[in-house]
């Protein structure tokens, strides 16, 4: 019997269940749970945010997904599951490259670190296409030109031969999303992908992740460390988008989502241990009412 499968409503793009990761200290310290019992779902072309301070498992997560936790960290408990049908948990690492970039990708949380300055950013995305999709060299640089453009990037064309270190922090992002939806996954994991970015910048690739989950269908697990982005209007322009996209908390390595997957529900009713953790004070709204601030608690609560 598979466990993946599920019958009487739309199976989520997806899932995971119960996931437990932990990390083997140094000096046989012992393990130290990372990951502790976290479930979440993503449907096709959902925005799902997960929010959190820095350290508390959020990339974490994103790499349990891809299969590219560090040696030091193991998978202990829990599954993951692709369209219902592929357990990412069981999966070899050689079986796994056959899903990273094609079906399942990421955006890194460091655009200045996150491409090889080695090479030209043309032969990077290029690389991507011939690997991934077996097209000729002349078919990938024409399409990697195309994405350049897509991603909101002027003179794609010249910009094949230049190296990371020759542009800007905010055109590095972008050619790490275009990297990352070469392909057309299904699901793009985005990472922080605002970090060291000024604000303006940060806006103009909030748009970007949007248009791209508009016109590709893609669903979008993004992590973030600050509640405004994912209030942002950037994400959230209509009533109805706004219900049909997600967000919850992390904290001390569990997921939580009180909210049903509603985004207002999630801020007017936090979980108290977040809003300790995080220490600051959020701001809760509704549709029709006025903002008002939640007091900070100090004691956690389970």
């Amino acid at each position: 019997m598979n466990d993946g499968v599920k019958t009487g409503k739309q199976q989520p793009l997806l899932e995971i269940r119960n996931l437990r990761v932990e990390l083997n200290q140094a000096r046989g310290k012992g393990r130290l749970s990372v990951l502790d019992g976290v479930s979440l779902s993503v449907s096709k072309g959902e925005i799902v945010g997960i929010v959190g301070e820095s350290g508390c498992g959020k990339s974490v997560l994103s790499l349990s997904v891809l299969g590219l936790l560090p040696n030091a960290m193991q998978m202990t408990e829990g599954e993951i599951w692709y369209k219902g049908k592929h357990p990412l948990h069981q999966l070899r690492d050689k079986e796994l490259r056959g899903f990273r970039g094609k079906e399942l990708s990421m955006v890194f949380q460091d655009p200045m670190s996150s491409l090889n300055d080695g090479l030209t950013v043309g032969t990077q995305v290029i690389e991507t296409l011939r690997l991934h999709l077996g097209c000729s060299r002349k078919e990938a640089v024409e399409r990697t030109v195309r994405l350049f453009r897509k991603v909101g990037l002027s003179r794609p064309e010249a910009l094949l031969s230049e190296y990371p270190h020759q542009l800007s922090g905010g055109m590095r992002q972008r050619i790490m999303i275009a990297m990352a939806v070469s392909c057309n996954p299904g699901l793009l994991i985005a990472d922080e992908p605002t970090t060291a970015l000024d604000v303006t910048i940060q806006a103009q690739i909030l748009d970007l992740m949007k248009k791209i989950r508009e016109e590709d269908g893609t669903s979008i697990p993004t992590c973030r460390s600050r509640w405004s982005e994912v209030t942002s209007d950037e994400y959230y322009t209509t009533p109805l988008e706004r219900r049909k996209n997600s967000c919850g908390r992390f904290y001390l390595g569990g997921y939580h989502n009180n909210g049903g997957h509603q985004r207002e529900k999630v801020f007017c009713r936090p979980v108290s241990c977040t809003v300790a953790g995080a220490r600051f004070r959020l701001v809760s709204f509704t549709a029709n009412s006025r903002c008002r601030p939640l007091p900070f608690r100090r004691h956690l609560h389970h």
